[in-house]
């Protein structure tokens, strides 16, 4: 009996360091920002060995940096959020700026000139709007979750109802796909390349089938994606094994505070309408279920966040056959 507790107690601290495995990678993989610049005095002069700390404000986790010789500081790994920022160097006011939002993969400059002054005095600044992104070029979008929300989504499929709208590509998407389609392919192009060059990623991993090109293994629900990154054009390199589009899907993440949703979405043949050549629509009926939950495992250090959707879907499919009679039969199948 002593042997089967053991053992039970071994498999529980398993899947408890497995669990906590996942957090840490999920946490990792999401984090794509950078926040980079250079600190002067009044007289232009570098000002290195300045401490530079970036906090979440719905984390309260903080990310350190310190300049160099050259006054030049970077700090890398910087999940989605809105941050605020901190410098404090000897002789100098400490520079706070709240409010800063990092989208996804973003290289944001902050070029700081400090105030010569006692410690007990502050300089703060209040982030204005996303200003435009000096450290890198590229075409493409960045669909918040804002949009992702308030946009009507067919199929509640973000590749069908918004990837294919942003700049630099071309198609409609596939607007019979949903969000259980296995292996969905969709009829996006970039830079005059075929769907079949396009990269799909989650969270830093890589979705796409490896054997038929342009085609993705997931399609999150709407509800739990946080930002999707759109690049037609001139990524960098680490994204460079397709030619085609980079499509980068970020998912939510907890926070300090517990968060959620339930959502219901259903559709059936007396919603729909019917094309100038049906005379009548057959009988549907679609139910797409589910939610979302998110908060602190320890406060200001782990968190969670987890999903569930579910479809229920029935459909009548008819066809119109010719018999020897020539009469006319209806099939119908279910």
């Amino acid at each position: 009996m002593k042997r089967q507790r053991d053992w039970f107690g071994t498999l529980r601290f398993l899947l408890l360091a497995g669990a906590l495995s996942m957090f840490v990678q999920s946490s990792s993989s999401q984090s794509t920002n950078v926040v980079e610049g250079t600190l002067v005095d009044a007289s232009n002069a570098a000002i290195p060995e300045a401490k530079v700390t970036l906090t979440n404000q719905a984390t309260q986790v903080a990310y350190r940096s310190t300049s160099n010789n050259l006054g030049v500081f970077r700090v890398t790994t910087l999940p989605l959020g809105i941050y605020r920022v901190e410098i404090e160097a000897t002789g100098f006011k400490p520079w706070v700026q709240t409010g800063l939002a990092l989208e996804a993969g973003q290289v944001r400059t902050l070029n700081v000139s400090l105030e010569v002054g006692a410690a007990q005095q502050t300089v703060e600044v209040l982030a204005t709007a996303n200003a435009v992104e000096t450290g890198k070029s590229a075409t493409g979008a960045e669909i918040s979750s804002v949009t992702i929300q308030q946009a009507p989504l067919f199929s509640r499929n973000i590749f069908t109802g918004l990837v294919a709208m942003a700049p630099g590509l071309t198609g409609t998407g596939a607007t019979t796909l949903d969000n259980y389609t296995p292996e969905a392919g969709y009829g996006i192009s970039a830079g005059g390349q075929p769907n079949y060059v396009n990269a799909f990623q989650m969270d830093g991993a890589s979705v796409e089938n490896s054997s038929r090109g342009g085609q993705t293994y997931f399609n999150p629900p709407p509800d739990m994606v946080e930002a999707v990154k759109v690049n037609s054009a001139d990524f960098s390199a680490e994204k460079g094994r397709f030619s085609g589009a980079s499509i980068q899907v970020f998912t939510k993440s907890g926070t300090n505070s517990f968060h959620g949703n339930i959502s219901e979405y259903h559709t059936n043949n007396r919603l729909q309408a019917r094309t100038i050549s049906q005379i009548a629509l057959p009988a549907s009926r679609r139910n797409e279920f589910g939610g979302t939950l998110g908060g602190p495992i320890v406060k200001n250090r782990t968190f969670f966040f987890g999903s569930f959707f579910g479809l229920s879907s029935s459909a009548i499919r008819s066809s119109t056959v010719k018999c020897i009679s020539g009469k006319p039969a209806r099939i119908a199948t279910k």
